[in-house]
């Protein structure tokens, strides 16, 4: 299957994605912030991109804009809560915006993100 490059801020959420895309046949590789993401971009074969809006050191919409100059075929789904001054669904508008190819609102189920990552995996 893939190698999906998950990026959180949140521990237990980086957990429960490890789990549920590794039980979907998935390689997983995971980061907390823009920084450890981009050197595992720069070195590791992945597949797909699955990222936070709103990281601790930058936002999730940079990357994705990187992205798409730098590796222009590489799906992103991008993942987003929101806050008061930044709502999710601004966020992730700007996300696909920029080129993401699946949106996730937080919270989401398990089985959400399996269906996303499929999604994405496919679209040309």
């Amino acid at each position: 299957m893939a190698c999906i490059l998950v990026v959180d801020d949140d521990v237990e959420l980086l957990q429960v994605m490890r789990d549920t895309l590794e039980g979907g046949g998935h390689r997983v590789l995971l980061a907390d912030r823009l920084k450890a993401a981009r050197e595992t971009l720069s070195k590791a074969g992945v597949d797909l991109l699955i990222t936070d809006i709103l990281l601790p050191d930058g936002d999730g919409i940079a990357l994705i804009k990187q992205l798409s100059r730098e590796r222009p075929g590489l799906p992103v789904i991008a993942i987003s809560g929101g806050t008061p001054e930044f709502p999710a669904s601004m966020t992730l508008g700007l996300s696909q915006a920029f080129g993401a190819a699946r949106t996730l609102f937080k919270p989401f189920r398990p089985a959400q993100v399996l269906v996303a990552v499929e999604a994405a995996l496919r679209s040309p």
